[in-house]
């Protein structure tokens, strides 16, 4: 008789369905209980927009709210949240903005639903994208479990854009791979819209094209890399017409303390591991921030890894992504 989960696609399917339904069951139900009220008093949350952190589902916090105010208001706003929302990109606030005219439902809840999507699709898409590449079923099924029990994989189903960028990122890779430029461009060019990660992805689509063209003359295999970028720059440029500022994505930054240099990080990386350490015993956020550290030093290995098995296009997306995010 057959254990039940006995195979790694059954685990796979399991934990992926455990942690969406509790995603959204605890949307619907804070979504039932609370409805959402604007800030008029001194004690508001979320910079402002809120009066009760207890109105929004439980994965709706800190930059949830920016894709909040640009999915509700565009880019148009006033005052300080006229000077923060540039430094969001606008794809995944369009998709809460769709799912929300679609089902009725308010854009925080909206927002919760569009990442629990995007999770499943880029879930999919990994299963598909190494079943394509070598990999066994088996092998395929074990990705997709280590992405769900990942120490950081609730951010993909909270009110961020890192689902959707993971998506439109395999499915670029996945179509590119598989010669189909045009699926391949207009998955990359969604992915220039959704966070600035892309740049990093640019470079490593151009790379996968440089080696395509190189060992099968295509050279439609420029082009996903090209619209990249191309998404990159026509958000630069509808941010200029609407601001009137050539800059409007960096001074949102600067202005946001969101900004920083991986000279600056590296620097300050021997400190903040000693204190993270020595947090450890009087405090769990030294944990988390030790943990951090150990994550990302697995994914340098990784990345690592894959440049000595001559992966580079995947290697420079890993590692490009992470310095990145280092970097602020």
């Amino acid at each position: 008789m057959r254990r039940p989960l006995a195979s790694s696609k059954d685990r796979a399917i399991f934990i992926t369905a455990i942690s969406v339904l509790f995603t959204l069951g605890s949307s619907y139900w804070y979504a039932g209980r609370a409805s959402f009220q604007p800030a008029r008093s001194h004690t508001a949350f979320l910079h402002g927009v809120v009066s009760s952190i207890k109105q929004l589902p439980p994965l709706a916090r800190w930059d949830t709210v920016w894709y909040f105010l640009i999915a509700q208001s565009g880019y148009t706003q006033s005052g300080k949240h006229g000077i923060s929302t540039p430094g969001f990109f606008p794809g995944y606030p369009m998709i809460i903005r769709l799912i929300s005219t679609l089902t009725s439902i308010d854009l925080f809840t909206s927002a919760i639903v569009a990442a629990v999507l995007g999770y499943l699709l880029s879930q999919y898409l990994l299963y598909a994208f190494l079943k394509e590449n070598g990999s066994t079923r088996e092998e395929a099924c074990r990705s997709v479990v280590a992405l769900a029990c990942f120490p950081t994989a609730f951010l993909l189903q909270s009110g961020y854009s890192e689902s959707w960028f993971l998506a439109f990122s395999l499915g670029a890779f996945l179509q590119i791979r598989r010669h189909s430029y045009g699926l391949a461009a207009i998955c990359a060019l969604l992915a220039g819209i959704t966070r600035p990660h892309a740049t990093i992805l640019a470079l490593a689509l151009l790379c996968e094209g440089y080696h395509q063209f190189k060992a099968i003359k295509r050279r439609l295999a420029w082009v996903p890399g090209l619209s990249t970028l191309l998404g990159l720059g026509g958000f630069q440029l509808y941010l200029t017409l609407v601001t009137h500022d050539r800059l409007a994505y960096f001074h949102s930054k600067q202005a946001g303390g969101w900004n920083s240099s991986l000279t600056h990080v590296v620097a300050e990386f021997p400190e903040r591991f000693k204190n993270a350490f020595a947090l450890i015993l009087v405090n769990p956020w030294g944990l988390s921030v030790f943990l951090e550290y150990i994550v990302a030093a697995g994914i340098l290995a990784s990345g690592i890894s894959l440049w000595r098995r001559k992966k580079i296009p995947e290697s420079l997306l890993l590692l490009g992504c992470v310095a990145l995010s280092y970097a602020g």
